[in-house]
């Protein structure tokens, strides 16, 4: 294949208990097995979206996530739109799971979604 998606829950929710999500090197312990995964993936385009598992991505810079977590995706999608052989991928993580990651209430989804291009 030329193209792989992989739409969240990349870690485990108990994967982040005890980790401090203030430091850059705690972050990777617990991305570093899907990123490697990531980077063994015989995919040219390998677009990641993270997903309410990841919780320890709450509040963090999309872009720090991908150069520094994740750098083996070749995109990080969180409310934005690449453009991958002719078609746009849009990755939006919210959800309105409580205590999750990308957590909001139900009724801010709407405009989270509203930002999906047509």
């Amino acid at each position: 294949g030329d193209v792989l998606v992989h739409c969240g829950d990349f870690t485990n929710k108990e994967n982040w208990k005890g980790v401090d999500v203030t430091k850059p090197s705690a972050l990777r312990l617990v991305t570093s097995d899907f990123n490697e995964w990531l980077g063994d993936t015989p995919y040219k385009y390998k677009i990641v979206i993270g997903g309410n598992h990841e919780v320890g991505f709450n509040g963090l810079d999309p872009k720090f996530i991908h150069h520094e977590l994740l750098p083996n995706a070749t995109h990080y999608l969180q409310d934005t739109t690449c453009q991958v052989l002719g078609l746009s991928f849009y990755g939006s993580p919210w959800t309105s799971s409580r205590k999750m990651g990308f957590s909001c209430q139900r009724k801010d989804l709407g405009n989270k979604w509203a930002n999906i291009p047509k």
